[in-house]
């Protein structure tokens, strides 16, 4: 645990010393046109260390790998969970604790191959985990070889996962108990009210309270979302209407929200499974397309301060081999990429992202 803080405290000082490119800062306009570049360079400032700037831009991962053209990059296509990362995996709860892909922000059609490698320059940042081994686990799931047997971090969050199910998190038990919009969430302004209007009117549920909420930070920031508290047979419930951006791989795409809404469903179906259409959906508000998903103490996942090096490792090369029995479901087409070839690619883009964010 230790030498993991001494790492990312190291790459965190270089990353704080060094100054963003003005190209890669319009290359982030581009990708991100409703956000200003005060608030952009916010986002750079915010994160903690690489891997949380990492996290911060999944889109501007697949502008690098197109600007490269490697072609290993763009072959095998499927559906991508489009940001794959160390704490974007984690168990929801929806009558048992099913481990998988706990952000669906991104899912889209991409290369599977650019997916993969998302996950793995994203475990490379804070684990030195190898391409072979990587490959090794990421096949198997490829061929249908998902262990049972949980790492041992996984399985504690497993057995946190079923005795909270029922549970709210401490800070949305707070706001439903003081009927306050505070801490992370904020009251609903006008525009809010407004916007929400029909939604709230087409629920037909009596809210206990309604609060808008802000991220600063994470691959979502800057985004619209809000939580929605109710009591449903005595029991409290929150779910969250969390705006949907345009899939990573397709930034450069045009899409309609009809094909928009449709692609977060074949990702829920994908990497949660057809029984959690009814609470992960699509929902259009005004011309803005959210997704509704419910909020549960069952909901657990990865964190990474939590974790020690054996955690990490172990956890690391599990999300691999889960990843694959993912991809594996949506092509058929064989994986031909040797480790070799895979840490040449690997560290080249590694390498660009760096000096593209002044990481030295």
């Amino acid at each position: 645990m230790k030498r993991n803080l001494i790492i990312l405290l190291v790459l965190f000082s270089q990353l704080t010393a060094a100054t963003v490119p003005p190209e890669t800062l319009a290359r982030l306009k581009k990708l991100y046109p409703h956000q200003s570049e005060n608030f952009l360079q916010q986002r750079i400032q915010s994160a903690k260390n690489p891997f949380d700037l990492w996290r911060a831009f999944p889109p501007y991962f697949y502008n690098l790998v197109n600007r490269m053209e490697f072609l290993p990059m763009r072959v095998r296509n499927g559906l991508c969970a489009g940001d794959p990362h160390l704490e974007n995996f984690g168990f929801i709860y929806d009558g048992r604790a099913n481990f998988t892909l706990n952000d669906l922000d991104d899912a889209g059609p991409c290369s599977l191959n650019a997916d993969a490698m998302r996950l793995f320059l994203g475990l490379r940042l804070v684990s030195p985990i190898t391409a072979e081994d990587f490959l090794a686990e990421y096949k198997s799931g490829l061929e249908g070889h998902v262990s049972v047997r949980l790492p041992a971090y996984v399985e504690r969050l497993r057995v946190e996962s079923v005795s909270k199910k029922d549970q709210l998190g401490k800070k949305y038990k707070k706001a439903l108990e003081t009927k306050t919009c505070s801490g992370d969430f904020s009251p609903l302004g006008p525009e809010d009210e407004r916007l929400l209007k029909d939604f709230v009117s087409s629920e037909g549920k009596r809210f206990e309270l309604i609060c808008a909420r802000w991220k600063t930070s994470g691959g979502s920031a800057g985004s619209k979302r809000y939580v929605f508290f109710h009591i449903e047979n005595s029991v409290p419930r929150v779910f969250e209407l969390k705006q949907l951006m345009r899939p990573a791989p397709l930034f450069d795409a045009p899409i309609n929200v009809e094909e928009r809404a449709e692609i977060f469903l074949e990702g829920v179906r994908t990497f949660l499974g057809a029984g959690a259409q009814s609470e992960y959906r699509p929902v259009l508000v005004e011309g803005i397309l959210f997704q509704r998903r419910p909020v549960y103490g069952g909901n657990v996942g990865l964190e990474l301060p939590d974790m020690s090096p054996q955690d990490l490792s172990e956890a690391s090369l599990f999300e691999a081999r889960v990843l694959g029995s993912f991809h594996s479901r949506t092509s058929r087409e064989r994986f031909t990429v040797s480790s070799r070839d895979w840490e040449v690619v690997a560290s080249t883009i590694l390498e660009a992202w760096k000096i593209d964010f002044g990481i030295k």
